[in-house]
């Protein structure tokens, strides 16, 4: 479950679930609600762990090299996949409380603003050119666009998505969806707004609760990946007799 990817910055880890990447810095949050049980997932610039089961997810920064947490966030947000901006200096992240919306934080000053119309959205996605950010509405999943510059979000699809992710170039957003009855993997040009079938995923077993559990995403060269659930699962009967 690993694999590379390239960051706007170079003083950043650039991972997904992996182990092999040289990087000076990185991020990663700390807290209860996640989709899965127990995640250490690398988000292609951050990390986020679960592992306090009675606090907040709040995000931390920590050096590559070990030392001590700085926590970068406060408050009684549930934070959640964060995304740098391309200089390094902000981190956008979501919200699973029972307010979500998308945040800003500035690195610098630690100041935090909620992004434009973004209430009721997150899994926010900040494009190679940072003119753009991808996000997934909470109660629809429905892809969203908000271009930076205008201030103005657009409905890219009217079904479910998952897993939002920028190709390298910033031409198109990949996304995976059932929207046509079978699990498939998509890609959406941000010009014409017209969904593009990549790869079925009919024939990969994946994790049935849905999330971060059955993830997908792209390869350097923005071919398709998933994760997929090579376990196995038996029943047994057993006859109990009380003495």
């Amino acid at each position: 479950m690993g694999c590379l990817y390239e960051l706007p910055g170079p003083n950043f880890v650039a991972q997904q679930s992996g182990r092999n990447g040289a990087a000076s810095t990185f991020s990663f949050l700390l807290g209860q609600r996640c989709p899965s049980s127990m995640v250490a997932r690398w988000e292609a610039d951050c990390i986020r762990w679960q592992n306090a089961p009675n606090k907040k997810l709040h995000v931390y920064i920590v050096s590559a090299d070990g030392g001590a947490l700085e926590e970068v966030s406060h408050g009684e947000r549930g934070e959640c996949f964060p995304t740098w901006s391309r200089d390094g200096a902000s981190l956008f992240f979501g919200d699973l409380s029972d307010s979500p919306a998308i945040y800003r934080l500035n690195l610098k000053t630690h100041q935090i603003t909620t992004m434009n119309g973004s209430q009721g959205m997150w899994w926010p996605r900040l494009s190679p050119d940072n003119n753009y950010i991808a996000a997934l509405s909470v109660n629809t999943y429905h892809l969203m666009l908000f271009d930076v510059k205008a201030q103005k979000w657009t409905e890219l699809t009217q079904t479910r998505a998952l897993h939002p992710f920028w190709s390298h170039d910033g031409k198109y957003v990949y996304f995976d969806s059932t929207v046509g009855g079978q699990p498939a993997f998509y890609r959406l040009p941000i010009t014409d707004h017209k969904p593009e079938r990549v790869a079925s995923l009919k024939d990969v077993k994946r994790i049935a609760s849905g999330g971060v559990p059955s993830w997908t995403g792209l390869a350097p060269d923005d071919s398709p990946l998933a994760l997929r659930d090579i376990s196995t699962f038996e029943i047994y009967a057993l006859d109990w007799q009380l003495p």
